[in-house]
């Protein structure tokens, strides 16, 4: 599993890990699966009904991904929240032309906690126009107990984080 590394701008105390991949099948279910490693009784942990959709779930402890189709400017938004919640949007260009991604039906989220671990998996089936070859990010917002947020992803741009900018797309789904 390919490891993501923490944004030097944002400290986290709690955690010594986040590991998470993505694999795309034929009929275009994609998975996705984290394992976040650390001090889990210090995260926050926000609560919400297991296949409920909503907004603004980076605010708070969350995974995330983001795809592109290479040959086109616009991507998706994935965030699914350990309490099952999610959300997708799609974009027409870097953060520009924001809505709601339309999804067959509602992802199925699991999520394991234990003291030192919080795995989660996600299965989305992803629309028929969007099919490999895909670029990703793999990303994850953490917020501690302290209200401390910390940024997650594979690759980070120069700056403060940034998980829409075009380097943090460093996997490749055929």
């Amino acid at each position: 599993m390919p490891r993501l590394l923490r944004h030097p701008a944002t400290p986290c105390a709690a955690l010594r890990s986040i590991d998470a991949t993505a694999t795309l099948d034929a009929r275009g279910q994609l998975t996705l699966a984290y394992a976040i490693e650390g001090d889990i009784a210090a995260l926050r942990i926000p609560t919400g009904r297991k296949g409920e959709r909503r907004d603004e779930l980076w605010r708070t402890t969350c995974c995330e991904a983001f795809l592109a189709d290479p040959m086109t400017p616009g991507y998706l938004e994935l965030n699914f929240a350990p309490a099952g919640s999610w959300a997708a949007y799609e974009f027409e260009a870097y953060r520009r032309g924001m809505r709601p991604l339309e999804v067959p039906r509602a992802p199925r989220i699991v999520c394991r906690v234990t003291d030192a671990r919080l795995t989660l998996e996600a299965t989305l089936a992803l629309p028929a126009r969007l099919r490999a070859p895909l670029q990703v990010a793999l990303t994850a917002v953490i917020e501690e107990r302290s209200g401390t947020l910390s940024y997650w992803a594979l690759r980070h741009s120069e700056g403060g984080p940034d998980f829409h900018s075009p380097l943090g797309f460093a996997l490749r789904l055929e």
